[in-house]
């Protein structure tokens, strides 16, 4: 714990309510209810003895047990205490344990526009969503002895499908998806998709359902969030025109087979 002594009367009451109501982050208004008009003064001199450590404007960690603080998880969870925010990218496929990456950056999703900064020994990432999107696929669990909100697994995939460079290439994200396509809850890959993901997702995802032969329910509204875009979509960008054509969900395939001709690929998309 901070000595008692290195602490004025006023700040080692503020500590003891928080400890008491077990309190993992406070505002500048939670500092100025108990302190009034000296709340930046008292804030400052907090964080000068370790009590407090600032992670954004206006918003504090408690160091309960003194100068060593948790994880970046933890911290995180303390400083969007009461907003709505969930924890992704490579770091959820970490934590369900479907991938041995060693990863160093944690990818958090969020209502507004945070700058990147290293938390608990890691960078920490914030990406801006719509309102809509925390709506679905985000469970809560207990790390560090805080509560978290987590991307459950197919809503990490289709994650990775929406948004690549997060996750590094798409190619690998189709790569992984592919191989535990046969153990995530289809079910619940196909609602989120139709929910919040983009149409080309949704193409690949139909793509790769059909592959596997996994019939789901409601393939019918995945196939109109497809329909969203017309266009010829290569389920790998970038890679050579190759492989098969599914007209379903107006895919190339183009991870395996033979090249494709233009004329061919002209008549695909007549």
């Amino acid at each position: 714990m901070i000595p008692s002594t290195s602490l004025s009367a006023r700040e080692a009451r503020l500590l003891a309510s928080w400890e008491r109501k077990g309190r993992r982050a406070v505002t500048i208004e939670d500092i100025r209810r108990g302190v009034g008009d000296a709340a930046a003064e008292v804030a400052s001199a907090l964080v000068s003895k370790g009590v407090l450590e600032r992670v954004q404007r206006g918003v504090y960690l408690v160091r309960h047990s003194g100068p060593a603080v948790g994880t970046a998880p933890h911290r995180v969870a303390g400083m969007m205490a009461g907003q709505r925010y969930y924890l992704g990218g490579n770091w959820a496929l970490v934590h369900h344990e479907l991938t041995e990456l060693s990863v160093r950056t944690l990818d958090v999703f969020v209502e507004r526009r945070l700058k990147t900064r290293r938390l608990g020994g890691m960078r920490v990432r914030f990406h801006v969503l719509e309102a809509g999107q925390f709506d679905y696929g985000i469970a809560s669990a207990e790390l560090d002895g805080a509560l978290v909100s987590v991307s459950d697994p197919e809503r990490t995939f289709l994650d990775s499908l929406d948004r690549p460079t997060v996750f590094g290439a798409l190619d690998e994200s189709v790569a992984l998806l592919e191989q535990y396509l046969s153990v995530l809850d289809s079910k619940n890959l196909v609602a989120y998709a139709i929910r919040g993901s983009r149409p080309p997702t949704c193409q690949r995802l139909g793509a790769l359902l059909d592959r596997h032969g996994i019939a789901v329910t409601h393939t019918r509204h995945l196939q109109a969030r497809a329909a969203e875009t017309r266009s010829l979509l290569s389920l790998l960008p970038g890679h050579p025109r190759r492989g098969s054509f599914n007209g379903k969900w107006n895919v190339l395939e183009n991870d395996k087979g033979p090249l494709v001709s233009e004329r061919a690929l002209f008549a695909w998309q007549k």
